[in-house]
């Protein structure tokens, strides 16, 4: 994987996006879990020709300059004008539904991630709106895009309008693997506080099943009554469900941490208003502490316009939402652009977890720091850094 990334983007950065793998025409490009559980490129340089596309199509080689919110980006609490049913809404208030309506009306299509059997997330294509359905509610873990950007390519090929969600990183990736800008595509992205590992989900799922006694059914994160807080609920095939507060569930509390996250995460080029799509929502509980008069009811998301292209598809879904210009204070900006940090002990938490299972790592590392902790993630920083700076010596003496 290192040979890979120091291939395709000089091991800057990776996403995970899955561009290169998909765009890569002798197929000769995996996407492999590493340690972590975060997906990377695997080059078999053997069946590899150096065409060079998984180059051309990596986001990371294309990356925008950081910049303040440009003059264009519109800002609007949105709220559906009929309540949103249930869960199938998601934590978006409606909005994703509403906007994804115009487009399947259409004869378009929509694109965006989905619960696998086994609780993987997937993205994928829907066609109608039970396709669509399966794609609201927040999945706090990272999807696989590998799969469906060839597929987004041949619905525009035929001109047929496409609506593109995912993550900020995901929607520059469709971009990139494009490489041009289509008429009848519309890429909406949302906030995001960073992409947790699917090793670490996989492993909190396993520890809820066990400690249940039961088959795990069903699992949903801010189900539609818990408003704007971060909640989770989950079904089992035998004995009652489970629900906890953010505060209270382990794995909640390690995503608000950013313990867990992708290691690009902590550094987002995406984390700012200049984004490369057309429309960006943020759930409703971002729209808690705007200064907005009057305050937003529940429900409201807030939405931002980056095109003219994504302000004429909020207009087309207008008859189903209720919309409301809204500036944000300068103070305020800078709160719903702001990328996690590395945390200190996430080394440690991810050596725990592999040593001594989910519920014994995220007991140690999701409480208050204590003294002993600092020590050994200090240490264990001077011995990285030093290791680090030996590698590159000796790199650097072998290149001479």
């Amino acid at each position: 994987m290192d040979k890979t990334l120091k291939y395709i983007n000089g091991e800057t950065r990776c996403f995970g996006c899955g561009a290169c793998a998909a765009a890569c025409p002798q197929n000769c490009i995996r996407m492999k879990p590493d340690a972590e559980g975060f997906l990377f490129p695997a080059i078999d340089f053997s069946a590899c020709f150096g065409c060079r596309r998984c180059i051309r199509v990596c986001p990371a080689n294309a990356l925008p300059p950081s910049a303040p919110v440009p003059e264009k980006t519109e800002f609007y609490l949105v709220r559906r004008r009929t309540e949103p049913s249930g869960r199938e809404d998601g934590a978006s208030g409606g909005v994703f539904t509403a906007l994804s309506n115009v487009i399947l009306n259409r004869g378009g299509a929509v694109a965006g991630a989905v619960w696998t059997a086994d609780f993987s997330v997937l993205h994928s294509i829907a066609y109608d709106a039970e396709g669509r359905d399966a794609m609201c509610g927040a999945k706090y873990v990272q999807s696989d895009s590998s799969q469906v950007f060839e597929a987004a390519a041949e619905l525009l090929r035929e001109e047929r309008p496409l609506l593109f969600t995912g993550t900020p990183c995901q929607t520059a990736a469709l971009r990139s693997f494009l490489g041009r800008n289509p008429g009848h595509l519309v890429t909406v992205d949302f906030l995001c506080s960073g992409a947790p590992s699917p090793l670490v989900f996989r492993e909190y799922r396993r520890n809820l099943a066990a400690t249940h006694g039961a088959e795990l059914t069903a699992i949903r994160f801010r189900p539609a009554d818990s408003g704007p807080r971060i909640e989770v609920e989950a079904d089992f095939s035998d004995g009652p469900p489970y629900r906890n507060e953010c505060g209270g569930d382990p794995y909640c509390r390690l995503l608000l941490s950013h313990m867990i996250d992708r290691p690009s995460c902590t550094d987002c080029p995406y984390a700012g208003a200049g984004r490369e799509t057309d429309l960006t929502i943020a759930a409703g509980r971002h729209c808690r502490n705007l200064p907005a008069e009057p305050p937003p009811p529940a429900g409201t998301s807030l939405v931002l316009v980056h095109t003219a292209h994504g302000s004429a598809l909020l207009r087309d879904a207008e008859r189903d939402l209720e919309i409301r210009p809204f500036t944000p204070l300068e103070s305020d900006r800078g709160l719903l652009f702001v990328s996690g940090k590395p945390h200190p002990d996430r080394k440690l938490f991810f050596r725990a977890l592999r040593r001594r299972g989910f519920a014994a790592a995220a007991e140690a590392y999701t409480g208050p720091r204590t003294a002993m902790r600092k020590l050994r993630s200090g240490t264990l920083h001077v011995l990285r850094t030093v290791k680090n700076l030996f590698l590159d010596r000796n790199d650097g003496m072998n290149r001479n």
